[in-house]
């Protein structure tokens, strides 16, 4: 598929400010809401942050060292990967549903931490998702078709639009999923 590579930059800028919205709304909140777990023994609030926390340390770097060594903007097209193309729109919630339920690597897992996690999870999201706007502001200016990122399955790379849209996408994921979580609890 052809996409214009402006258009999912800003895309994905503004899916961005909705995760730094939701941020700086469950800080307003309290320790107890945000710790308290969802009916059905899923995560809470804080460990939904966590959990993303944990795959911007991968992430954010790999961002970073693709596009200080990218090659320069050739198109303002891209045409995205098959199996990039496919993952990202895997994670990709459907009218604010999950729609595909998967299991999480157990590294990326904050509930099998030995400490619990605290509320300065958000401050560390927070920091990352003004890391990506950087990240996205900078990929404006290289060829999201021609540069690769490595993933967390080692032997895979996405191309780095690719990798922005899957990474962006499992973080609307879970958006969905503290959201329904401070419905409940609330």
């Amino acid at each position: 598929m052809k996409l214009e590579s402006q258009q999912i930059i800003s895309d994905l800028s503004s899916q961005v400010k909705t995760l730094i919205h939701l941020g700086n709304k469950m800080q307003s909140e309290t320790n107890k809401l945000l710790n308290t777990y969802p009916a059905d023994g899923g995560w809470n609030i804080l460990e939904c942050f966590e959990h993303l926390n944990r795959y911007s340390q991968f992430y954010i770097p790999e961002f970073q060292k693709t596009i200080g060594s990218a090659k320069p903007k050739q198109s303002n097209y891209y045409k995205t990967g098959f199996l990039g193309n496919y993952s990202a729109a895997q994670m990709l919630p459907k009218d604010g549903v999950i729609a595909n339920k998967m299991n999480t690597f157990k590294s990326k897992d904050p509930s099998l931490s030995a400490t619990p996690v605290g509320t300065d999870v958000i401050d560390q999201f927070l920091s990352d998702q003004n890391q990506i706007l950087d990240v996205l502001e900078k990929a404006k200016k290289v060829d999201l078709g021609k540069n690769k990122v490595k993933t967390t399955l080692p032997l895979i790379k996405f191309k780095l639009g690719d990798a922005l849209r899957f990474f962006l996408n499992h973080e609307l994921r879970h958006k969905v999923q503290i959201e329904r979580v401070y419905r409940e609890v609330k």
